[in-house]
């Protein structure tokens, strides 16, 4: 299996929607570190909105022009995260 280190969005019972390239976390503009709230999160993405449910989770990878995150394969099982990034050195 592969490992990815994505940030950790959203959790049930949240509403995750994707609208004009803008990420929306119960109807209010995510402001996600590492991004530029100017800048469309993603073009080519459709609108489209998740609706998590109990156990589950949204992620978003810092790169998010570039990122394979939930955008692309929707909401993860929370028993899935392996382990928290609470540093990161640049």
């Amino acid at each position: 299996s592969t490992m990815l280190v994505k940030r950790l969005v959203a959790v049930w019972p949240d509403r995750v929607t994707l609208r004009e390239g803008k990420l929306y976390i119960n109807d209010q503009r995510a402001a996600a570190p590492g991004a530029n709230p100017e800048e469309p999160d993603e073009d080519a993405i459709p609108d489209q909105t998740w609706s998590l449910e109990p156990g589950q989770g949204f992620v978003i990878g810092d790169n998010r022009r570039q990122s394979d995150d939930s955008r692309a394969f929707g909401p993860i099982r929370i028993e899935t995260i392996r382990g928290v990034l609470f540093k990161r050195v640049e």
